[in-house]
């Protein structure tokens, strides 16, 4: 995540929703350039200078006090989630590189047994834990059959756990289904928990790769992931169309496990009497005849116990993939050297999505070129300049990324004095010739034009 252009977007677009009025100011003048409050009107009522407060809205909160990150939380009427998540954005804006390095490293949570007996206890409700990327590490019984649609949703990556908000921007139409008219707000909370959590771990890869795989994938999300909202799921009431038992209005507590960071308990329960509760009993039933691993027969009394030798299971131990071999990529559709590492690609049979570690030399560049559906670019190294046609050149810097919209004629490549690496990745079409048209190769004019930042 770039942190200082999600600290920028967040500022501004809090800025921008509050007006004079709600804000207790007079709103001078009936032609006002910018939908909420001025830089000058937010400075004011947080006590700080309009330089100071300018710096910190361009993403500079190294140095920042708690005194001052109050005062603008008071004067942008934040609430307690976005509170949290500028002090968050603070606080990694604040860590040395040491920090950093270390939380990089630092082995994901995961469910530990304990945790699943206490799951597994819960024999009259509904339960899960999750981690903060959404990734739905542990169920109950019931659990696991009130959440059947998103285990069984094509949007599931075999191997890895369900994930809700996959669910949501990847199979529209099966949490359509699932969450009925709510399906629209169930996806911004999905979208804001996850802004949260990158506030919170600006450093975990594995968000970052989801955030950019639905970027790429979904419209909805990357319009979501634009507002910069962000929230708290502490407690609620959501309502399940659930297609073996129908409508379930569960009310839901999470709790925060203080032993196992960035997880959290979600517990479901309908209210006595209703006919939820009756449909939650009636779950029970279902999953216990639908789900539920079959238990041994008894033996027989005076029986003598029959020891069988079983034989062990194959397994397969973990294996390390062959590197590809690099590529040079033809001239037809570069100018200057341009080098490929295939990280995953079509020619892999379990592979939907195209990712490629793409070295430039200085001055080289693509064609002009789109994707049937899209492309997301992450700068690893280097500036890379990137230009929709019609717009202007844009620089993107290591740690920031891009979208290129389906369908969207652009270019990119290295500045004429450095190298500059990055991550390209892509959804394939099912006819491999139509995920990307190749056009004509950028003019030297077209390349000269001065970049934007």
């Amino acid at each position: 995540m770039d942190l200082r252009a999600d600290t920028r977007e967040f500022l501004v677009s809090r800025r921008g929703r509050i007006t004079p009025e709600r804000a207790g100011l007079p709103a001078y003048g009936g032609n006002r350039r910018v939908p909420g409050l001025r830089r000058e009107e937010v400075a004011m009522l947080a006590g700080v200078s309009v330089d100071y407060y300018t710096r910190l809205e361009r993403g500079n909160l190294s140095g920042v006090s708690e005194e001052v990150l109050e005062a603008l939380a008071e004067a942008l009427q934040l609430d307690d989630a976005e509170r949290a998540h500028l002090f968050d954005l603070a606080r990694a804006a604040n860590t040395s590189g040491a920090a950093r390095s270390r939380a990089r490293r630092a082995a994901p949570p995961v469910l530990r047994p304990v945790v699943q007996r206490i799951l597994d206890s819960l024999e009259h409700a509904p339960a899960f834990v999750r981690n903060g990327r959404l990734d739905v590490l542990g169920t109950n019984l019931l659990g696991r059959a009130l959440y059947a649609p998103l285990f069984d949703s094509p949007s599931r990556t075999p191997g890895r756990p369900v994930n809700t908000a996959r669910f949501h921007f990847l199979d529209p139409d099966g949490a359509a289904a699932f969450w009925g008219n709510r399906a629209d707000r169930m996806a911004h909370d999905a979208v804001a928990i996850l802004h949260a959590e990158a506030g919170r771990n600006p450093g975990d890869r594995k968000l970052m790769e989801l955030v950019g795989e639905l970027s790429t994938r979904s419209e909805d999300f990357r319009r979501m992931w634009a507002s910069h909202d962000v929230r708290f799921h502490r407690s609620g009431t959501k309502v399940f169309h659930h297609p073996a038992i129908g409508l379930l209005e569960l009310d839901y507590e999470a709790l925060v496990l203080p032993a196992d960071p960035g997880l959290q308990l979600n517990v479901y329960s309908a209210v006595p009497g209703s006919p939820s509760a009756d449909g939650v009993a009636l779950l029970a039933s279902w999953a216990a005849t639908t789900l539920a691993t079959p238990a041994p027969t008894t033996r027989a009394a005076g029986r003598p116990r029959r020891r069988r030798a079983r034989p062990r299971p194959r397994t397969e131990p973990v294996q390390k993939l062959a590197k590809p071999a690099t590529a040079k990529n033809p001239p037809e559709r570069f100018t200057g050297d341009v080098w490929l590492d295939p990280i995953a690609s079509p020619q892999d049979a379990y592979q939907r999505m195209t990712v490629a570690l793409v070295r430039f030399a200085p001055g080289a560049r693509t064609a002009w070129h789109s994707h049937a559906r899209g492309q997301t670019l992450h700068v690893v190294s280097g500036v890379a300049l990137v230009q929709s046609r019609g717009e202007a050149v844009v620089e993107v810097h290591p740690g920031e990324t891009v979208y290129c919209p389906p369908g969207e004629e652009h270019w990119h490549g290295a500045t004429a004095d450095d190298f500059m690496e990055h991550l390209a990745m892509l959804e394939n079409t099912d006819d491999p010739a139509t995920t990307t048209t190749w056009l004509e190769h950028v003019t030297e004019a077209e390349y000269a034009a001065p970049p934007t930042r």
